[in-house]
């Protein structure tokens, strides 16, 4: 296993790695964050000071990026080792020559050297054959506003950038909070116009209301899934998968016929329905 994944493991809790990944998505930004954590990441050597800011280190981008990368893999379905980088490389800078294309499933086309797929040989077919395959089905998840409300949680969060998670993670605690309330948030970690961007694209999705910041359906069943996948991390265990219309909050008109029980509450199914309820439990 690379080293990245073995600082990644000495960042328990989900803010910590939502830090990280603010500061690499919004480098040399005034940090809002808890001193202790922000401390705790420089000691990690993945964080230092800048004029009065805080930016990711080369080995805090490649700890964010090996994150990114497990995350996009698990979306995404993949049944196939995961690329890994080599050492001299980050995902972001370009690194050393290589021979072997690893992609990077959050970057389709490029390779954890930084370069893309079409400067490594005898790559050009099959690299061409599976970003075609990838940018079909994200052509699937994101072409239409219909589509939207029936693509599962894992398909659709492959799509979704840092920032748009932790609105849709903040709207949930905070529900109706205004861009302004936001921009306050996040304390500029995330400039203002990428904040609006995102509310924009996040109703676009179908995951919030319109006129005033809520969580749609699809925006609880994504919330909810983005817990139990930190939960799941933090309990070295699998999460069940949720189908399209399922929340894990929310009944289905009925109980579903196959029991998958969240972590959070393992008595509880993500169709809403109890275990109880369940002929098949």
């Amino acid at each position: 296993m690379n080293c990245f994944c073995y600082y990644l493991s000495l960042l328990p809790t989900r803010t910590m790695r939502a830090g990280l990944a603010l500061l690499c998505a919004q480098p040399d930004h005034p940090h809002g964050f808890p001193e202790k954590m922000m401390t705790a990441l420089e000691g990690l050597g993945l964080v230092y000071p800048k004029a009065g800011a805080w930016s990711p280190t080369w080995w805090g981008i490649g700890v964010n990026n090996w994150q990114r990368q497990q995350e996009a893999a698990r979306h995404l379905d993949l049944c196939v080792p995961v690329p890994e980088p080599r050492p001299g490389e980050n995902g972001h800078d370009e690194g050393p020559i290589c021979g072997q294309f690893r992609e990077l499933y959050f970057r389709p086309g490029f390779c954890w050297c930084g370069r893309p797929a079409g400067l490594h040989p005898r790559r050009g077919p099959r690299v061409a054959l599976e970003f075609l395959r990838w940018h079909r089905l994200s052509q699937k998840v994101v072409g239409s506003g219909s589509s939207h409300s029936q693509a599962s949680p894992p398909r659709l969060l492959a799509r979704l950038t840092t920032v748009q998670r932790a609105v849709l993670q903040t709207i949930w605690d905070y529900p109706g909070i205004q861009l302004a309330g936001l921009a306050g948030f996040f304390a500029g970690l995330v400039g203002y116009g990428q904040l609006k961007a995102a509310l924009q694209d996040l109703v676009e999705l179908g995951l919030l209301t319109a006129q005033i910041p809520l969580l749609t359906r699809e925006g609880r069943a994504m919330v909810g899934y983005l817990a139990e996948l930190d939960l799941a991390r933090a309990l070295g265990r699998a999460p069940h998968t949720p189908r399209p219309g399922e929340t894990g909050y929310d009944r289905l008109a009925r109980p579903c016929q196959d029991f998958r029980g969240l972590l959070a509450r393992p008595n509880t199914c993500w169709c809403g329905w109890p275990q109880a309820k369940h002929s098949s439990a």
